[in-house]
């Protein structure tokens, strides 16, 4: 795992990184530097709020968790 300490125009700077075992030095065979490239992916937020199915007035059923139905007044 590593931390972040700083981004600069060279790269990352990572504050240290702990390995397996809680150990600071790497496992023998595993070179101490490299390089390591990050990527981002595009993904909906975490949470999607969506109405209630407009015949059911329920909850759509292709949701990961059951969602609850709040009365409009209680969403001001």
């Amino acid at each position: 795992i590593g931390v972040w300490k700083s981004w600069q125009k060279e790269g990352l700077d990572i504050k240290d990184i702990v390995w397996p075992g809680n150990s600071h030095t790497p496992p023998q065979g595993v070179p101490e530097k490299f390089h390591l490239k990050i990527t981002f992916l595009e993904e909906p937020p975490y949470i999607n709020l969506a109405p209630p199915d407009p015949v059911s007035g329920k909850c759509l059923m292709d949701r990961g968790v059951h969602c609850r139905v709040a009365k409009e007044s209680d969403m001001t």
